[in-house]
């Protein structure tokens, strides 16, 4: 095997780790990624700003150790977490067990495609990366609209296409957005009330890169329900 075809398996293999944890590999992946993602899933919380009594719905929850954050700051929470990937359950499942927010929470394995749950279930929702991987992206966001009630908001946190592009994984299975593409995306199954806020950090990237990125935090309320 040359180099270049080396290198692009090493790619691929970071690709389908973010993608879908798996292993001892997608542990360890996990783990980069709630160290790297920190600040972002912080700012997405705090975006969505949950109230008190709230029940929330997080899409892709890795290995939820970032709960600890949740529920420092926003106590009198519900937590649902829906994952396509059987490995992250299990981590999430045992960092809750030794956790004092275990009752108010709930780990699923779901499909990505469908959502297990009646319409009008949350009262808000969050997602931090993992738009990139959504396989019917219009179909996935009529779920997430299906299950918050109305006047229910959803966070997702995501980086640009101008920053994803510049890493050599992303050309392996991930679908990139600008703000306003996920702006028509959501209006397009019923959401509104649409905001954006744009941030700015320096991060390790998942091939040990330095790099300085860009991301956006963009809110949207189901007006439809």
């Amino acid at each position: 095997m040359n180099n270049l075809s080396a290198e692009l398996d090493s790619q691929r293999e970071v690709a389908r780790q973010l993608r879908c944890p798996e292993g001892e590999g997608g542990i360890r992946t996990a783990t980069g990624m709630e160290h790297n993602n920190a600040n972002m899933i912080r700012k997405t919380l705090d975006g969505l700003e949950p109230a008190s009594g709230s029940d929330v719905l997080e899409l892709g929850f890795g290995n939820a150790a970032h709960l600890n954050y949740l529920f420092s700051k926003y106590r009198n929470l519900r937590y649902t977490g829906a994952d396509i990937s059987e490995t992250m359950l299990v981590e999430a499942r045992n960092i809750a067990a030794v956790s004092d927010w275990a009752p108010r929470t709930r780990f699923l394995l779901t499909d990505g495609k469908t959502l297990p749950f009646d319409n009008a279930t949350f009262d808000g929702a969050f997602s931090v990366n993992t738009i990139y991987f959504w396989e019917d992206p219009l179909a996935y966001a009529g779920e997430i609209s299906r299950v918050l009630k109305p006047g229910g908001c959803v966070c997702l946190g995501f980086c640009s296409a101008q920053f994803m592009e510049k890493l050599p994984f992303t050309q392996f299975g991930f679908t990139l957005y600008e703000p306003e593409q996920i702006a028509r995306l959501m209006m397009a199954v019923g959401f509104g009330g649409v905001s954006n806020t744009h941030f700015e950090e320096t991060i390790t990237a998942p091939n040990g890169v330095t790099v300085e990125r860009d991301f956006y935090v963009m809110k949207f309320t189901a007006l439809l329900g």
